[in-house]
């Protein structure tokens, strides 16, 4: 399938396993250069080689923690390095399966800053210093 999407520039967070690979797969199948990051370095380096590899695209690894003003303006330097995000996935997670009931409340400005606070990270301007 012919997405139009070769040539242009994905991130995605969380991309080390599960969904977040799955995805960063499927947009190098369609010809999509990568940044990838994750919070574990050795797994993500291996994964964007293989899949830079694989598909012929570049797969950049970023070890990063969007949770955090550094983990995020790494990610956006490796993209600008590159051109610029043409594509953004959020998909970072905790690999956590508590409910958001279940979770005691001290987890609970942890989960706020990686799945809401995270995102706005990626508008100029806009993280909190």
């Amino acid at each position: 399938m012919d997405l139009g999407l070769k040539g242009k520039l994905a991130v995605i967070t969380g991309a080390s396993v599960g969904i977040g690979l799955a995805i960063a797969e499927g947009l190098a199948a369609e010809g999509t250069d990568l940044v990838l990051a994750a919070r574990g370095g050795e797994r993500l380096e291996a994964e964007a080689s293989r899949i830079g590899e694989k598909y012929g695209v570049s797969a950049t690894a970023v070890a990063a923690d969007v949770a955090t003003v550094a983990g995020t303006e790494a990610i956006i330097a490796a993209a600008a390095e590159k051109g610029g995000a043409d594509i953004l996935i959020n998909n970072a997670g905790t690999g956590s399966n508590e409910t958001v009931m279940e979770a005691p409340d001290e987890k609970w400005q942890a989960y706020w800053d990686l799945h809401v606070m995270a995102a706005g990270g990626w508008r100029a301007g806009s993280r909190r210093r």
